[in-house]
């Protein structure tokens, strides 16, 4: 993550802390952009989604590290 990313996670942080509501879109929006850049097809297939909520991101997101974990544990015994 550059600088500037790290500045803005850090800010966003700060607005969740202070109990800032901000809407699904920008909290998926900010969920796709803080995974690993490994994860670019996940990232461009989820967001090309429109209607999935929060909690559906999430669901896909534990999802897709099982399996990357279960993958890598069986490439690297």
């Amino acid at each position: 993550m550059t600088h500037g990313g790290h500045n803005w996670m850090k800010l966003l942080c700060e607005v969740i802390l202070f109990g800032v509501k901000l809407d699904d879109e920008v909290h998926i929006v900010l969920l796709l952009v803080s995974l690993p850049s490994t994860w670019r097809p996940f990232i461009t297939t989820q967001s090309t989604i429109t209607s999935q909520t929060v909690d559906q991101l999430l669901s896909k997101i534990q999802l897709e590290n099982t399996m990357r974990t279960h993958q890598h544990s069986i490439s690297h015994p």
